[in-house]
């Protein structure tokens, strides 16, 4: 195995070219000295030996074994968009029945098992889901349903507020991390699972400031939402068994949790909706299809811990999806860049790949001069779309 000189991949002695920027690289050493010699040419061993890519840089990349099956990791997919409201029906069922199938299976990786007993949980969880979406989606005319004409925005947060939204945003980027690192060690780099980064131990994922300064701080404005993020989990290509394949998918598993735990959030909304229509037919309330509005309820004797539930869900929903459209912009360090880097034909890797010494710059400048907020727009509709969508089909206002 050797170091291509230009881009710093392992690439294999029976290979010419660099499979990952395309440069031709020289024969061997044993090669070189083998080919002269059969030539009758007397080139000199130690110039041979002096040119500098043609020496191994260390020890090979230590390259994880297969621990999981691909169809175990196709399940993801299925796992994150099973619970979309009413279009997941379908992909539950899916879900369930590769689930079955893995389960099935006589000669199962190490993975194979843990992973299918969670998808067979996550698609029962979802057909539950798409069921109540479906029934009352079809009920909702029963309901009586008024939007609201005033409701009061939550500005005046208590400090039990700003403590749960803070744990949500905390548990939102600590399994983002853990998932780059899952998904880094499934595609063969190790390193940070060596490191302990696979956990669910926030300690393992907190950088001080941007996940304890910047959201305390942030959860102090009025009107304001925590947000954050952690220590970046370390990936070195040269450990991945597909160089490219492999960066895309470590890209987007931390983004698919973000994306899997705003629908998650938007389910438990639906959820606690339904309990309280069928629970109080006669009910009405303002607020609680609105993302940043607080919830109130007439006829219906909601307690704080309810109606802290409540803001906890619709919290979830909108630091997640924030996260997700912040995280996909195509700047580094961001995830979006990572995608990016990955879709680009392989001669223009080294140009992209110097574009990281400026991705900060271009970050501060966009929040220095807030424009990040318009781009965070769409991850701020699709939120209140789900909050407006889980408030209609049970008939709260």
């Amino acid at each position: 195995m050797w170091v291509c000189p230009r881009c710093r991949a392992l690439v294999s002695d029976n290979e010419a070219s660099c499979s990952y920027c395309r440069a031709v690289l020289p024969p061997a050493p044993s090669e070189a000295i083998a080919a002269s010699r059969d030539a009758n040419v007397s080139a000199p061993v130690d110039a041979v030996l002096a040119e500098p890519q043609l020496l191994p840089v260390g020890p090979p990349p230590r390259i994880e074994e297969r621990c999981a099956s691909d169809l175990a990791i196709w399940m993801w997919c299925l796992a994150v968009f099973a619970f979309f409201p009413l279009l997941g029906l379908p992909l539950a069922l899916a879900l369930g029945t590769c689930s079955l199938l893995l389960l099935g299976r006589r000669d199962p990786l190490r993975w194979d098992r843990r992973l299918g007993a969670t998808g067979l949980v996550l698609a029962l969880a979802a057909l539950a889901a798409a069921v109540l979406w479906v029934v009352m989606w079809l009920l909702r005319g029963t309901f009586p349903f008024t939007f609201p004409d005033d409701y009061r925005v939550e500005e005046n947060r208590s400090w039990l507020v700003n403590a749960l939204q803070f744990a949500v945003l905390v548990v939102s980027i600590m399994l983002h991390e853990c998932a780059h690192a899952v998904a880094a060690y499934w595609s063969g780099d190790g390193t940070a699972a060596r490191q302990g980064r696979i956990t669910l131990n926030p300690l393992a994922h907190v950088d001080v400031f941007g996940s304890i300064l910047l959201p305390v701080i942030l959860s102090m404005v009025p009107g304001g939402v925590a947000f954050g993020w952690a220590k970046p989990v370390p990936v070195d290509r040269r450990q991945l068994r597909h160089p490219r394949r492999g960066l895309l998918a470590v890209t987007l598993a931390g983004v698919s949790v973000n994306l899997l735990l705003s629908l998650a959030c938007a389910t438990g909304l639906l959820v606690v909706g339904t309990i309280l229509r069928l629970a109080f037919p006669d009910g009405t309330s303002q607020g609680f299809s609105m993302i940043l509005a607080e919830t109130q309820f007439q006829g219906v004797p909601a307690s704080p811990a309810l109606l802290l539930l409540i803001s906890g869900l619709k919290t979830g929903v909108l630091i997640n999806l924030v996260l997700f459209t912040f995280n996909l912009l195509p700047i580094p360090p961001l995830d979006g860049f990572g995608v990016l880097e990955s879709a680009v034909p392989r001669s223009l890797n080294p140009l992209v790949h110097s574009l990281r010494a400026f991705g900060w710059l271009g970050l501060l400048i966009l929040i220095g001069t807030g424009i990040v907020t318009y781009l965070l727009i769409p991850g701020v509709f699709a939120a209140a779309a789900l909050n407006m969508m889980a408030g209609v089909v049970t008939g709260w206002g």
